[in-house]
């Protein structure tokens, strides 16, 4: 018995290109079922029991049962807290109720901020950082023509 290994090229662009298509292909059908479940979600609501005052929601049908969570998304106004809020209150009193976050204003301010710091600045900022890989963004496009 003569058995021979059968040697494929791939093609490096090709295998790209495929998995682009695959990709695209993916983040459509992945849209459309976000899409869909969220009118799902939206219909099942409509007729979940929520006692009084509560934002959880309950509804049983043979073999399911569905919770639900009413979700509200809060904004502050830091100009409208610091210069009309705070001023009202004591300090003590402020900061019991409110936090401060101390953050950079932009990556590039901070960058150019510690390209120039002294060694004692930029050993203290650096030292209060920690960085963590994030989840890798892709946007895949198709080229017309």
């Amino acid at each position: 018995m003569n058995l021979q290994a059968k040697v494929v090229q791939i093609n490096p662009m090709h295998a790209i290109q495929n998995l682009c298509a695959e990709f695209l292909e993916n983040k459509a059908e992945a849209d459309r079922l976000t899409a869909r479940n969220r009118e799902i979600a939206n219909q099942l609501e409509k007729q979940a029991e929520f006692k009084d005052g509560s934002n959880t929601g309950r509804l049983c049908a043979p073999g399911y049962k569905a919770t639900f969570t009413r979700r509200v998304t809060t904004k502050w106004d830091q100009d409208e807290l610091e210069s009309v809020v705070r001023p009202l209150l004591t300090d003590d009193i402020f900061r019991l109720v409110f936090r401060y976050r101390f953050e950079p204003h932009s990556k590039k301010t901070l960058d150019a901020f510690l390209e120039n710091a002294s060694p004692g600045f930029r050993t203290a900022i650096l030292k209060a950082m920690t960085t963590t890989p994030g989840q890798v963004g892709l946007k895949v496009e198709t080229e017309e023509g």
